[in-house]
């Protein structure tokens, strides 16, 4: 074999090297962003039970672990993911009259007791703090409007089990971070759903803005800027229900908290939220 022919078979190998490892790399995130959706839709869905929950999150942590080729950032965007969504299956309630509880106690403003609500408060810390742990290691690298938005989302809850000295001090880093999320990508629709929840779930008294909720939602259900998946239509819908509920627009809430039950007809919040407004007690 000539010199030439040599050279030109080393490039071949050398193409169809990358190829193959950007064809593996490829395969790992999607792998990995399908399982990620089928744990967020199983914790909102609240069918599967918690051990199994907690198998999946194992089963992602495994090949996160394993991954050689997944680069750091990525790697440490998809641990914030699955330690969130492991301290969110821990929070979600699993009773009906707890729910309803929690959002009277949330309506009124009353977040210090929030936290008593829960017999795995514990876990739930412990998942988001392993959450921000791994949001620090991923904007270490620069700014990227999902990790941002998932630091929102893993804040905002914290302050919910805090009391308000941590309210008061960390309350306002939860908006900025939307803010510049939706300043990075204004087509992200997960930081646009999130920011109209941080206007309607609160109380007056720390910010809250059910009308302009209800406009940034409807907004996103007409754009044709943003891709919208279930799990978006379903919190669409819930903060939209949420939000004509506080506005004492009971059939528009009623409207649209069916259309989220449509798509998680067992979610407990909810379903919660759904009894309180065809009793009118909102």
């Amino acid at each position: 074999m000539g010199m030439k022919t040599r050279f030109v078979a080393f490039c071949l190998t050398l193409v169809f090297s990358v190829g193959f490892a950007a064809e593996k790399i490829k395969n790992e995130v999607e792998v990995l962003e399908e399982k990620l959706n089928f744990f967020s839709e199983s914790v909102l869905a609240q069918v599967d039970s918690l051990t199994r929950q907690k198998e999946i999150y194992r089963e992602i942590n495994s090949l996160l672990s394993s991954s050689l080729s997944i680069g750091f950032v990525e790697k440490n965007y998809f641990m914030v993911q699955n330690e969130f969504l492991m301290g969110k299956a821990y929070q979600l309630f699993d009773n009906e009259e707890v729910a309803i509880d929690h959002n009277r106690k949330l309506r009124k403003g009353a977040i210090v007791s929030l936290a008593k609500l829960h017999s795995n408060i514990d876990l739930i810390f412990q998942h988001y703090q392993e959450s921000l742990n791994y949001i620090e290691l991923a904007l270490s690298e620069g700014e990227d409007d999902n990790v941002l938005t998932l630091y929102s989302a893993v804040l905002g809850n914290f302050c919910t089990f805090n009391d308000l000295g941590f309210l008061f001090k960390n309350g306002r880093d939860v908006v900025k971070a939307l803010e510049r999320a939706i300043e990075i990508n204004g087509s992200n629709a997960k930081a646009l759903i999130l920011f109209a929840a941080s206007k309607s779930y609160p109380p007056k008294l720390y910010g809250g803005k059910p009308r302009l909720a209800i406009e940034m939602m409807n907004n996103l259900l007409t754009s044709n800027n943003c891709s919208l998946d279930r799990i978006d239509y379903f919190d669409i819908y819930t903060v939209l229900g949420h939000s004509y509920a506080k506005e004492g627009d009971y059939e528009s809430a009623e409207l649209y908290l069916r259309k989220a039950l449509e798509i998680f007809p067992k979610n407990v919040h909810v379903n919660g939220l759904m009894r309180m407004v065809l009793e009118r007690d909102f």
